[in-house]
């Protein structure tokens, strides 16, 4: 995506990151920011947790959407289309390059709580925490957890909508991906 190159040349705050969308049938719409791993083409690659409820949605019923929004360009970007597991081994190596932290969480999501799970404080999951990291190896000497997930945002549709027409008659447009090629329509903003 040139996009999001010209965004990240920029300093563009939200160049890294996307807002994913799913539907839990009890809790209805929910949306998240994430970290945006890696664009291959038609794939905007997620890393996450199995415990995470995101996880269990996308499983579920697989439906999504996923926002980029590059303030600096003034362009939006709203994206559906399907889901597909990343190599073990891609998100094995990928997941040794997060921040320490990041780590250590993966094994609290674990050991002690599930992500999204209520906590009775914030010091009271802070400290266990930090007895989880007392009894686990220096960073360098972690590895994945099993429970370490990586997915691919299939996108096969694009709504894209161009924000920086001072006219405010803002340029958008729809592209549909099928039969292997893209196509593009002109939607009333």
């Amino acid at each position: 995506m040139r996009d999001h190159g010209r965004a990240r040349k920029l300093l563009d705050q939200n160049a890294d990151v996307c807002f994913l969308a799913t539907h839990d049938p009890q809790d209805g719409v929910q949306v998240r920011t994430l970290v945006l791993r890696d664009i291959v083409e038609r794939k905007l690659g997620i890393f996450l947790n199995r415990s995470s409820p995101k996880w269990n949605q996308l499983e579920a019923n697989g439906e999504f959407q996923l926002l980029l929004y590059y303030p600096s360009i003034e362009l939006q970007y709203r994206m559906s289309g399907t889901h597909a597991h990343m190599d073990s081994d891609l998100v094995a190596d990928s997941w040794l390059l997060r921040p320490d932290g990041s780590k250590y969480l993966d094994y609290y999501y674990d050991r002690i709580g599930a992500q999204s799970t209520r906590v009775d404080s914030r010091e009271a999951m802070e400290s266990a925490l930090a007895k989880l990291q007392r009894s686990l190896p220096e960073p360098d000497g972690l590895t994945a957890p099993e429970s370490a997930r990586g997915l691919y945002l299939e996108i096969d549709t694009i709504d894209r909508l161009d924000l920086s027409d001072r006219s405010r008659l803002h340029d958008r447009r729809l592209f549909t991906f099928a039969a292997g090629r893209w196509t593009q329509q002109v939607l009333v903003p």
